[in-house]
């Protein structure tokens, strides 16, 4: 059994300030060896699901659960690289991949999981138009292939996409491209309430609102970095409890109602000073923006406008009330991990002023009436749409904008009701909250450009700019470095056209007490990364 690595203490541990950044170390492990088994484990999952659809649904706390039953053909390791999983090998170009399976692996009904499983799987979700097929493999259109006795599937596409190969990668989008076994493809099959894959875990129930228990799979071989039924630790049943509040996980945390949990805001630093739990320390790929929706008709179609709201916002004054700090500013949509990230883009954006805003206002023919903002008579009024989980920053945002003049409609919502929204456009004003399925720009970038969701795009900023689009589809046509040069005109084309305002990436601490989760990356975690310890 392997034995942990050594007790890190971070700097604050003696001092009763909150932790910050600057002095926090990225993560901690509590001294001991792994398990022989890993028992049962409740994790937290902070918002309700969805339904089960693994193809078509594509919000993060149904992800979560989905990638215990599916198991898709590449994984990522905790720095984003990519490995194997269902595939044993793979060959990529821009705009073909050929993945050689692994033998003997099995459906959880027991049925082999061939080269025509994954193929038919791959299909299915080409047929339905999943929302995700562009992020995941570009605009196609594709053509996928099997050959059952050379043990390879082929997936080519018509319109080169660099990223290719991060598409069939268990990151976010996560399942979406979980192989979907057989008996989840015939005439019957309820994929939004019943799972059907090829993963370590199949599902034994789930209440909304409350709970989500899987079990480990006694027969379960081919998992990442060599990961089976039988690996020391690997936990045998699994529980999602539903903790909506940060304040209530702690408490389940410290008394031993939750095993692992995300935990964020001002509750971090208590836990960063308890020396009987683990944590880890991450960020992701995408940086929230402050995205404008460009629809003709809104009010921020107007570039003017635009740019003053932006420059009436500072985003290290956001990360603070939100955050308190801990999370990475950018001048751009993407952290620092980034393929191509570039932080000269920095010189575009604007110093944080409600004074240089007013004065953006004025020079485009905004005035005040009794104190309200209006053109040519008209008052401005923005409607921004936010989901309470960064509070208090939609109430920081909305008093900058009042001293502008501007009327603020708030609406901060529910999590499901706020994605319910975005994916209308029904906004003019709302954060992007996203992740990328690596560290790269493509994916991401779809965000932000391309068709809006209610014409089966992902551009949840609801961006109108033939510039962006143009640079946007050259730069993801190349792979690797040769992109970067168009992926700086992106980044500096954003700013340009005032599309958006990066506020920051959050670190995202997963806190445990009896389990290594040194192999887990994001908020959310899991199973098949986590390990029980011994004693």
């Amino acid at each position: 059994m392997a034995a942990l690595v050594a007790v890190v203490v971070v700097a604050a541990a003696c001092s009763s300030q909150p932790t910050t950044p600057a002095n926090e170390s990225a993560g901690r492990t509590v001294k001991a060896d792994i398990a022989a088994k890993g028992g049962s484990v409740t994790i937290r999952l902070n918002q309700d699901w969805r339904d089960f659809s693994v193809q078509t649904t594509g919000e993060g706390n149904t992800q979560a659960l989905l990638q215990n039953a599916y198991a898709t053909l590449l994984a990522q390791d905790a720095s984003g690289k990519l490995i194997p999983y269902l595939a044993e090998s793979y060959k990529a170009t821009a705009d073909t991949i050929t993945f050689k399976l692994k033998k003997d692996i099995t459906c959880s009904d027991g049925t082999p999981v061939t080269p025509e499983v994954v193929r038919a799987s791959l299909q299915n979700m080409v047929t339905v138009k999943s929302a995700y097929n562009t992020v995941n493999w570009g605009k196609g259109p594709y053509t996928i292939t099997a050959d059952d006795k050379d043990g390879t599937v082929t997936f080519k596409t018509a319109t080169p996409y660099g990223p290719l190969a991060y598409g069939f990668s268990n990151a976010f989008p996560a399942s979406m491209t979980g192989i979907v076994c057989p008996a989840g493809l015939k005439p019957g099959a309820d994929l939004t309430t019943q799972m059907y894959g090829a993963g370590p875990y199949t599902l034994v129930d789930a209440v909304h609102g409350d709970h989500v228990t899987f079990k480990l799979r006694s027969d379960f071989k081919g998992g990442p970095e060599g990961t089976t039924s039988q690996t020391a630790g690997l936990p045998e049943q699994v529980t999602y409890k539903i903790v909506p509040t940060d304040a209530t996980a702690v408490q389940l945390l410290k008394t031993g109602g939750l095993d692992v949990a995300s935990i964020g805001g001002t509750q971090v630093a208590q836990l960063l000073n308890d020396q009987t739990l683990s944590y880890t320390r991450s960020t992701g790929f995408f940086v929230f923006p402050l995205a404008f929706n460009q629809a003709p008709g809104k009010p921020t179609a107007d570039k003017a406008l635009r740019q003053a709201l932006i420059t009436a916002i500072d985003p290290k004054a956001f990360a603070q009330a939100v955050w308190q700090g801990r999370a990475v500013t950018s001048p751009t949509i993407a952290t620092p991990d980034v393929e191509c990230y570039d932080a000269d883009v920095a010189k575009l954006a604007p110093k944080p002023s409600v004074d240089a805003a007013k004065k953006v206002l004025a020079d485009a023919g905004y005035t005040l009436d009794n104190g309200k903002l209006t053109k040519n008579g008209a008052p401005v009024t923005i409607h921004l749409m936010t989901d309470n989980t960064l509070n208090p920053g939609p109430e920081y945002i909305a008093d900058q904008w009042q001293q502008l003049g501007v009327t603020v409609n708030a609406d901060n919502l529910p999590y499901q009701q706020y994605v319910t929204k975005l994916l209308a456009s029904d906004m003019d004003v709302s954060f992007v909250e996203s992740n990328s399925p690596g560290p790269i720009f493509g994916p991401m970038s779809q965000r932000v450009t391309g068709p809006v969701p209610p014409k089966g795009g992902t551009n949840y900023a609801g961006t109108y700019d033939d510039t962006l689009n143009s640079i946007q589809a050259k730069a993801i046509a190349q792979s690797g470095k040769a992109s970067c040069a168009d992926w700086t005109d992106f980044q500096e084309q954003l700013w340009k056209n005032w599309s958006m305002l990066p506020l920051g990436s959050p670190y995202q601490y997963m806190f445990a007490k009896g389990f290594d989760i040194t192999r887990a990356r994001g908020s959310n975690a899991y199973p098949i990364n986590i390990r029980k310890l011994a004693g």
